[in-house]
């Protein structure tokens, strides 16, 4: 598995409890280490986005 924080930027854990029971409830040890990893991914991906959309939002009250 790779080696991921456990939290974003802002604190919100990076595999919500409800991927952690789908992740459970998977026997097939490939196809739960591929939606591991993709959950990962795509909840770093959305980490990004809305990191980078409050630092906008930050940036256009300071100019105001």
């Amino acid at each position: 598995f790779p080696s991921h924080d456990t939290v974003d930027a802002q604190g919100n854990p990076m595999l919500t409890p409800k991927d952690a029971m789908i992740l459970r409830d998977i026997e097939n040890p490939k196809l739960a280490q591929w939606y591991l990893v993709s959950t990962l991914e795509k909840n770093k991906r959305d980490s990004e986005e809305r990191s980078a959309r409050l630092q906008t939002q930050n940036a256009q009250v300071q100019v105001e």
